[in-house]
């Protein structure tokens, strides 16, 4: 089980609010799989595999913003690159546990 903080509770509570259209989570459940793999699996894949692969997964998903009509949310934080992960993480199944009171604030 992942275990989330407050913090990164809030962040995956603000990933989800623009991931709303059918079309934009399809795209993302597609594409970040692929962004993920083409960077962990490219010394097995080959540069210009790892490369197609890569440039297919963001496609997907800058295609799936342009028809939820948001931008992407890692243009104004690349820390949303890992609630990505977390997103689909939990989508497949895998069970997260997200903290909703942060006991600092």
């Amino acid at each position: 089980m992942l275990r989330l903080n407050a913090r990164w509770t809030r962040r995956l509570d603000a990933y989800r609010l623009i991931h709303q259209h059918p079309v934009n989570r399809g795209c993302h459940l597609f594409g970040i799989p692929l962004v993920f793999a083409s960077v962990v699996l490219a010394p097995i894949m080959g540069p210009w595999a790892a490369a197609a692969v890569f440039v297919t997964g963001w496609g997907l998903q800058f295609f799936g913003h342009f028809v939820e009509g948001q931008k992407p949310s890692i243009l104004g934080d690349p820390r949303f690159f890992v609630m990505g992960g977390v997103w689909w993480l939990q989508r497949v199944g895998v069970p997260v546990a997200e903290t909703r009171e942060d006991p600092s604030d």
